[in-house]
């Protein structure tokens, strides 16, 4: 069984990828609201396979959980990055701080499902 973290600060957006994962794949999921949170998660949960994060979070972002998880004992981990289509400068930057791939919003349930495959086996 894979171990998935997802870092949003949205309910709605971990709710929905949390069951659309759950239909997907035999999958154990954490839930975080921001990247503090994601951290702790990481530390409580060493054996996370995946990370889906949102990029705008309060308290620490996207990028910032990034590079702390980069910096980490961590940083093999592959990140998913989600973000609303057109913000090409948050992709840069995330992309250059680490992250894996990048889902959009709104979601488009084959184009996730696409992406999940390639990090969930």
């Amino acid at each position: 069984m894979r171990n998935i973290l997802i870092v949003d600060d949205s309910e709605m957006t971990r709710s929905f990828l949390h069951s659309r994962l759950k239909v997907l794949y035999e999958v154990s999921v954490t839930e975080a609201t921001n990247g503090k949170e994601g951290l702790t998660s990481l530390n409580k949960n060493p054996d996370i396979d995946l990370i889906i994060c949102d990029i705008h979070m309060p308290e620490m972002n996207g990028a910032e959980f990034i590079k702390a998880v980069r910096s980490s004992s961590f940083n093999s981990i592959p990140i998913v990055v989600m973000t609303t289509t057109g913000m090409v400068d948050d992709i840069e930057e995330v992309i250059e701080c680490g992250a894996n791939g990048v889902i959009y919003k709104p979601f488009d349930p084959e184009k996730l499902q696409i992406v999940f495959d390639r990090f969930i086996e």
